[in-house]
């Protein structure tokens, strides 16, 4: 697969309004994209999937690092036979403003684990970056 690499763009602020759709479905899955350097670790971004396998899948995205502290996004994906996680958390990454030269809709998970690392170049953290799975 072609190296995933990201640009920033424009973030519309619409926190309690994804919290309010999302809160009441069912958490599938996170990812956390940390930071360790100067043997400190930090968050800088997490991707949680909500939803039931044989319907809808939401994603919300936050980045809280640098410059994008604080940026959230939400996507979703419907439908049958194909990686619905990725789709949405593609969408939730455009729609946080984020713009990956690859789609990863479909993809997987190594796809989604890419794209989250390319987001975290892309705002700056430099240290050893390493994505951790909660399931």
């Amino acid at each position: 697969m072609e190296t995933i690499t990201a640009t920033i763009g424009e973030n519309v602020e619409h926190w309690g309004e994804l919290y309010a759709r999302y809160r009441a479905k069912r958490l599938q899955g996170v990812r956390v994209v940390y930071e360790v350097a100067d043997s400190s670790l930090t968050e800088v971004a997490r991707a949680q999937v909500y939803g039931n396998p044989g319907g809808s899948t939401y994603a919300l995205v936050w980045v809280n690092y640098g410059a994008c502290e604080g940026r959230v996004g939400a996507g979703s994906a419907r439908g049958y036979g194909y990686h619905k996680p990725s789709a949405a958390i593609a969408g939730a990454l455009k729609d946080a403003g984020f713009e990956l030269n690859v789609n990863i809709a479909a993809a997987g998970d190594r796809a989604i684990d890419d794209a989250l690392l390319a987001v975290a170049k892309a705002v700056g953290a430099t240290g050893n970056l390493v994505v951790k799975s909660f399931e």
